[in-house]
């Protein structure tokens, strides 16, 4: 049977929502998680915000009031830095903004500039994308850009350095979780649902259970 429009948005939903948390408990404290854990995040970020179909535009076409705002503060580049010669400059806890930060909207988020290679702006989608695709968090694949360059032939130096750079991906991932939270609070308030899957139980009669019913009482933690 032919998947429809609710089947469809159902399945983003449950992804979304189970993803954005997942981003969150990764990048709660990203100098103190391991390497591998903080490459994780760089297949969440892809699969929410630059994939070919974002997950996030997916689930946002049928919530079009819900706004979606990301705080974030540019890193310098080093023509920002008088006196200094910087060859690569990844952006950390700095680069989280506060409330009071104007926010920008996600196709600006992914053009900001949160660090430098060898003189070239790396953006967030730039970080994202080698972390993702070149590293090893999706692909272990071959360097496409100069920026891929740059930082692959960095990356023996990262290692020997721990998470010094790796972590950008923690707060950019800090960034995206507090962003997307007023969607994903709309999903779990009004879930998208599809009156003719649901199915019968052993008696006949229907059986309302959501996805969102389950979910709930796993975050949901006892008082006390």
């Amino acid at each position: 049977m032919a998947r429809g429009f609710g089947d469809e948005m159902m399945l983003a939903e449950w992804l979304f929502v189970n993803t954005v948390d997942d981003l969150r408990e990764r990048s709660s404290n990203p100098s103190s998680t391991d390497r591998y854990s903080l490459l994780g995040i760089a297949p969440l970020l892809r699969k929410l915000l630059i994939d070919e179909r974002p997950l996030v535009n997916t689930v946002k076409a049928a919530r079009l009031t819900v706004p979606i705002e990301f705080r974030i503060v540019a890193h310098p580049s080093p023509t920002q830095v008088p006196g200094r010669q910087v060859v690569l400059s990844l952006g950390r806890e700095e680069i989280v903004g506060s409330p009071e930060v104007a926010p920008v909207s996600l196709a600006q988020f992914t053009r900001v500039v949160i660090g430098s290679a060898q003189g070239n702006d790396v953006t967030v989608r730039d970080a994202i994308r080698y972390f993702a695709n070149v590293e090893g968090g999706v692909h272990f694949g071959k360097a496409k850009t100069s920026i891929d360059e740059v930082l692959l032939t960095h990356t023996p130096s990262m290692f020997a350095l721990g998470n010094q750079w790796i972590d950008v991906l923690g707060h950019i991932g800090a960034v995206v979780a507090g962003g997307l939270r007023p969607l994903e609070e709309s999903i779990m308030a009004t879930p998208t649902k599809n009156a003719a899957r649901v199915l019968k139980d052993e008696t006949g009669q229907l059986n309302s259970l959501h996805w969102t019913d389950t979910y709930k009482k796993v975050r949901i933690q006892p008082e006390g």
